[in-house]
């Protein structure tokens, strides 16, 4: 079983990333695409557990790619550790979404 949790948070996308570093004691790489603009990740996405801030916007319809107010989110997929219960104790991050798969 596979557990995916999306966050939404108000903080900038790059306070967003170092905020989940010193939380998490994580190291993000920045990352461009048509699809997100730049965005951070940590960890092979589908791969293994990895954590993906974005701004919540689709570059390519111009729509959020979340359906909240939230400039933000937040992606963990493969979730295996106990980070995501770091964040979600955190006062910035508000759980959004959680599937298991």
């Amino acid at each position: 079983m596979k557990l995916y949790e999306v966050y939404g948070t108000f903080l900038d996308l790059v306070s967003a990333k170092e905020k989940i570093e010193v939380l998490c004691s994580l190291k993000f790489e920045e990352n461009d695409s048509s699809y997100y603009g730049t965005y951070y990740i940590c960890g092979k996405r589908y791969k293994e557990e990895s954590f993906q801030v974005v701004n919540n916007l689709d570059l390519l319809n111009n729509k959020p790619l979340e359906e909240d107010n939230f400039p933000v989110v937040l992606y963990i997929n493969n979730i295996k550790s106990d980070k995501n219960k770091i964040i979600a104790e955190s006062k910035d991050f508000v759980l959004i979404s959680r599937e298991e798969v």
